[in-house]
């Protein structure tokens, strides 16, 4: 029955997404927002949800003979190692969960591979040999989230052995029972929404509306199935984000479009931290972020849905509004230059 609910679910939600009538689908993006559905994120995403480190759900209820009971019990009992709530990540979860994430290892023998990689630099205590393995990948993800490794991680050799037991223990289960069927749900999902998402072109508009260039040639949303009640979306890569399936499409594209804004903004924010509080950037970063985001989904007729406002700072708001009249055409430096500066003198007054 509870499969049932979400193959239902899923049939919802292409009905949702579904074109309606004769539109224009211009016939190429130049920087496409694609949804994909890749191999490791789930696997990962499964283990997680199933264990249900940081949260629960029904998807541990139908999926928790998936793992070996001894397995499960041992993730079970140590959540803190992959714990991967914003802000409070696990000192294990970006060799397990973030990395291979972002390079999807999706073979058995690739997993095994990179476990190897992983255990060697351990055991030798260095990652030397790693770098320069998976050089390109890091640097990748040095423009965005960068790869990083706690210097107490030599410390947990034990534990990282026992995990990558548990991820080659368990490959097989996931792969012929569980991938399947839930990886047949999401590209359905996948499919609608990259139709829906090439007539948006979501990047050209933020680029347009910002005048700063997208700094990859797309952006690629994993959507993952074991993600249900814990945290719904990680940015993997600058060009590249995970988010769960089952949300609703329209609050998923609200998703996609204020994440692709994060990246173009960022350094609007970073630029001005020599001359203001950081925790203030980042304060005015997030509430233009959500401001632009705002503008965009309502300039291509899709506007924040009822109850489910992002969170708006009214000061702000107001601050934005006012620059916005006064030049409809400014470009997000100035626009933010100038909110923060206003911003700064009302926080520096309402604080005396």
């Amino acid at each position: 029955m509870k499969a049932q609910k979400i193959s239902l679910l899923v049939t919802l939600m292409f009905l949702a997404l579904a074109p309606q009538g004769f539109s224009y689908v211009p016939e190429s993006n130049e920087k496409p927002v694609n949804v994909v559905v890749d191999f490791y994120p789930n696997y990962a995403g499964h283990l997680l949800g199933v264990s249900e480190i940081g949260y629960q759900s029904n998807y541990a209820d139908i999926y928790q003979n998936s793992i070996k009971p001894k397995d499960l019990e041992y993730l079970r009992e140590n959540p803190e190692l992959l714990q991967w709530e914003p802000g409070d990540e696990g000192p294990l979860t970006s060799v397990f969960i973030s990395f291979p994430g972002y390079i999807n290892p999706d073979t058995k023998e690739a997993l095994a591979e990179y476990l190897h990689d992983l255990n060697s630099a351990i055991a030798q205590k260095s990652f030397d040999l790693f770098y320069k393995k998976y050089n390109q990948a890091i640097v990748n993800l040095d423009s965005w989230c960068g790869f990083s490794l706690n210097s107490y991680i030599y410390e947990y050799e034990e534990e990282i052995q026992k995990i990558s037991q548990i991820l080659m223990n368990n490959f097989d289960n996931f792969k012929y029972w569980v991938w399947p069927k839930e990886s047949r749900h999401m590209k359905i999902l996948a499919n609608s929404m990259n139709y829906q998402l090439k007539k948006l072109d979501l990047i050209k508009k933020w680029e347009e509306k910002t005048g700063i260039d997208f700094k990859a040639p797309s952006y690629q949303i994993i959507l993952s199935a074991g993600m249900a009640n814990g945290p719904t979306g990680k940015a993997l890569g600058y060009e590249k984000g995970w988010c769960y399936y089952g949300e609703n499409p329209d609050k998923l594209i609200q998703r996609i479009c204020q994440d692709a804004g994060r990246r173009l903004l960022v350094n609007v924010c970073c630029n001005k931290y020599n001359e203001y509080d950081p925790l203030l950037c980042y304060q005015v970063y997030e509430a233009l972020n959500k401001y632009m985001t705002e503008m965009i989904l309502a300039e291509v007729g899709r506007k924040t849905q009822a109850g489910d406002a992002l969170d708006r700072q009214d000061d702000l708001y107001r601050i934005f509004d006012s620059i916005m009249i006064m030049n409809p055409e400014i470009k997000a430096n100035d626009l933010y230059a100038i909110a923060l500066q206003n911003f700064s003198k009302a926080d520096a007054f309402a604080g005396q």
